[in-house]
């Protein structure tokens, strides 16, 4: 399980591979989003074996995409 302090922002391809949905675990506490994704000139995002989870008290978006393309295969978000 990774905890992560900041929610991950990117504006560039992003390819995030696991190693199983209950091996590999991405979780955030911060308010808005997990994982934004804007990358309208790049490969976009792209989620692969995983779970994301949001664990704040406030609600937020688990996985935000604003431009680009996604690709999402066996994932719990």
């Amino acid at each position: 399980t990774y905890l992560l302090p900041e929610p991950i922002v990117s504006r560039r391809t992003l390819r995030l591979h696991g190693s199983g949905l209950e091996n590999t675990i991405i979780r955030c506490m911060k308010d808005e989003y997990v994982i934004h994704s804007h990358a309208p000139e790049a490969g976009g995002l792209e989620l692969r074996n995983l779970t994301i989870e949001h664990a704040g008290n406030a609600g937020a978006d688990v996985v935000r995409v604003t431009s680009g393309k996604v690709l999402m295969e066996r994932c719990r978000i």
